[in-house]
């Protein structure tokens, strides 16, 4: 076994800046067969796009991490879960970033500007057809919805927070629930948490106006989330 992980350790740090191009693009693969297809659903569906390249551990500790907010079973699977999309995306400015650490390590990134492209759209298509509701965002990919995608956080609280960055979302980085795992770390501190409005969802019918209920109730939690 400790043969199987230092492999893996050296590949990622020889091929880290080639599977980062890949993985952006697999990752929006493999969530549309593992989430949409397998018919398995989670009880809370949430998104990230952002820089990072989250491995399956990290994306496995994070989504128990979750798991440990959720009060309900909501699905009635017996089961209380949730999942996460992950989807690379990355700024020209993160780019160059990621250009100039790949260079200091002698590697180079092999980057398809259509790619960025492609996994906007897919982001976008994720959150208007209700695949996700909650979302945790690069301000670059938030900045990119258009008006109205997402609902106020008075709308959900009864107030907006005085750590909030903007009417609509707050950095993830500043609530207690991130600070309290550490397998948040793996997040930027820019990391930008809020929820879709269910206005714009295109598919508007009875369980999903229910499942959402609860998601905006979760998303509630996630933020009033504390240490007790």
């Amino acid at each position: 076994m400790k043969k199987i992980f230092k492999w893996l350790e050296n590949y990622w740090y020889h091929y880290k800046w080639v599977t980062l191009i890949v993985a952006a693009f697999a990752a929006i693969l493999i969530f549309c067969v593992t989430n949409v297809g397998s018919g398995i659903e989670d009880d809370i569906h949430i998104l990230y796009s952002g820089p990072e390249v989250l491995t399956d551990t990290q994306i496995e500790r994070m989504e128990q991490a979750f798991a440990d907010v959720l009060k309900e079973d909501h699905n009635g699977d017996g089961k209380k879960t949730v999942g996460i999309a992950s989807v690379t995306i990355m700024s020209d400015e993160q780019l160059e970033k990621a250009q100039e650490e790949a260079k200091a390590q002698g590697q180079t990134v092999i980057y398809d500007p259509n790619l960025r492209t492609q996994a906007l759209t897919q982001v976008k298509s994720l959150m208007s057809t209700g695949a996700v509701i909650i979302c945790l965002l690069d301000p670059f990919v938030y900045e990119s919805c258009e008006e109205g995608t997402f609902i106020t956080l008075e709308a959900v609280l009864g107030q907006k927070p005085e750590n909030s960055y903007d009417d609509y979302s707050i950095k993830f980085s500043k609530t207690s629930l991130s600070k309290a795992y550490d397998c948040f770390s793996v997040l930027s501190d820019e990391t930008l948490l809020c929820i879709r409005n269910d206005v714009v969802i295109t598919t508007n019918n009875e369980l999903f106006q229910k499942e959402y209920v609860w998601h905006k109730t979760y998303f509630e939690d996630l933020i009033r989330f504390s240490v007790a």
